[in-house]
């Protein structure tokens, strides 16, 4: 059983500040930025990798569950204690294991404990002239590489490049034992962690998981030496279906480093789509040329328009996002799937109707709805994005740099934020009824419903070898 044994046990090993048990603390590692859980008992900090081996040993002779937590920016309940978990549950805040380890620029890889931040990395490898594949995504200042590759991630460098997971080369992963084990070429003896295909692709096995099969300590990517040459071009259209077509040729293509396209829908039934592309190349004239190629795969009803949004982002990078807020200090929050580009047209389709079927409700509550669709390889990432007078928390003020003006009527953001609930719950339906993958499927996206029940059980026999107890973060995925 949980006892004050153990968490003076914790406080004895990590030292007083590293675990925290008072309520109004815990308040904040209860909520990610749309789910509120159970508090948890306590909070734990370990400041390097020999604390937190210690917190593992200590806490596995109780009854309790550890859930892991990097930057705490994510919106699918993945590190909150829910009705699935024990009511002793203690959140593990990985963020001060933050150190580089070795950015190998002949081999091209980083090594990072997994606290570290994309922006840290990023200014990191920059002295060597190189970057990972996949730098960041937009809250990259503050999203931990390990939150990102256990939820995976996409933006700066996706449509070329992939997702963080896919710039995985290897792990080392903590079981419940607080034993190490290593994936990749890292494991071989006397081996550098360079290749992910050493043997079985164990690497795999623990990204995308939310902390589920394991606890990560390490983790290696992939890095490219950084392009000297950046182009941007952007385009409005009349429609969002003639934004869709021009976002599938980009994707097909593989010229840009990001594609975004933004579909606003406005209460007058009108849309202005947009969108934003930015093009890389060894040098400017070869960047030029592939914006040039772009042109000419982009809708010819479309009206190019100064790119001034993809160089904005790309000059702030990290900066530009400033609040989980949006730019009018409203609640946001994303709901998304992730298709083959053979079924965009239709997730959209079939979204659209949803909105056009809620008009009413979102007229009444004054939500505005806007979807974004972006490319990460051959897949396209389709989000409607919900604004609204919400219930900013802790998080919302906290976690991030600036705290945006706010609503004062707390009745009606309640009475709102519950109709949230509801249209991203038929918004989640219809990603379903067309077979979307997500990232981030945290306790959501549904995962074990909508997985072929021999790929389950493979996944539990694996999870009872490397953490018989289910101490770490049980119920998360769907998976009990």
């Amino acid at each position: 059983m949980v006892t004050e044994k153990m968490l003076n046990n914790l406080i004895e090993s990590l030292g007083k500040d590293s675990v925290l048990i008072d309520k109004n603390v815990l308040d904040f590692y209860s909520r990610d930025l749309f789910f509120e859980g159970k508090q948890p008992l306590a909070s734990i900090a370990p400041k390097n990798i020999e604390d937190l081996i210690d917190a593992i040993k200590i806490i596995k002779n109780s009854d309790a569950h550890i859930l892991p937590r990097g930057g705490g920016l994510s919106y699918t309940a993945g590190y909150l204690q829910t009705e699935e978990t024990t009511n002793h549950s203690i959140v593990l805040d990985l963020r001060n294991l933050n150190r580089i380890i070795e950015i190998n620029s002949e081999n091209l890889t980083a090594t990072v404990e997994t606290g570290c931040t994309w922006d840290k990395l990023y200014c990191a490898t920059s002295k060597f002239d190189l970057r990972a594949k996949m730098f960041g995504p937009s809250t990259g200042k503050y999203s931990t590489i390990g939150g990102s590759v256990s939820n995976n991630c996409m933006f700066f460098g996706s449509a070329k490049s992939g997702t963080s997971s896919e710039n995985v080369v290897g792990l080392e992963i903590l079981n419940s034992n607080a034993e190490k084990i290593i994936t990749g070429s890292g494991s071989i003896k006397n081996g550098l962690p360079f290749f992910r295909n050493h043997g079985p692709d164990l690497t795999g096995l623990f990204l995308n998981d939310c902390g589920f099969m394991g606890i990560k300590t390490k983790i290696t990517l992939m890095l490219e030496p950084k392009p000297k040459g950046i182009g941007f071009v952007s385009y409005k259209f009349d429609n969002i279906n003639s934004l869709i077509e021009s976002v599938i040729a980009v994707g097909r293509s593989g010229l840009a480093s990001e594609c975004l396209g933004i579909g606003q829908l406005h209460t007058d039934g009108s849309e202005s789509p947009t969108i934003h592309l930015s093009c890389e190349g060894w040098t400017q004239e070869i960047a030029e040329l592939n914006c040039n190629s772009i042109r000419s795969l982009v809708s010819p009803n479309a009206n190019e328009t100064d790119p001034q949004i993809p160089a904005f982002i790309r000059e702030k990078l990290f900066d530009f996002v400033e609040s989980p807020l949006d730019i009018r200090g409203r609640m946001q929050i994303w709901t998304h799937g992730v298709f083959p580009m053979s079924k965009v047209r239709e997730a959209y389709k079939n979204i659209k109707e949803v909105i056009d079927t809620e008009k009413k409700n979102l007229d009444h509550n004054e939500l505005e709805v806007s979807i974004s669709f972006a490319c990460s390889g051959n897949a396209v990432m389709v989000e409607p994005v919900i604004y609204w007078e919400g219930n900013p928390t802790s998080l919302h003020i906290e976690g991030m740099v600036k705290q945006k003006q706010i609503s004062k009527n707390k009745a009606l953001r309640i009475e709102k934020g519950n109709y949230v609930k509801l249209l991203r719950e038929k918004f989640r339906k219809t990603f379903q009824s067309l077979g979307a993958t997500h990232m981030q499927h945290g306790r959501f996206y549904p995962y074990e419903s909508v997985t072929e029940k021999s790929t389950i059980d493979l996944l539990k026999h694996i999870k009872m070898a490397n953490d018989p107890k289910w101490t770490f973060n049980p119920g998360v995925l769907g998976i009990n």
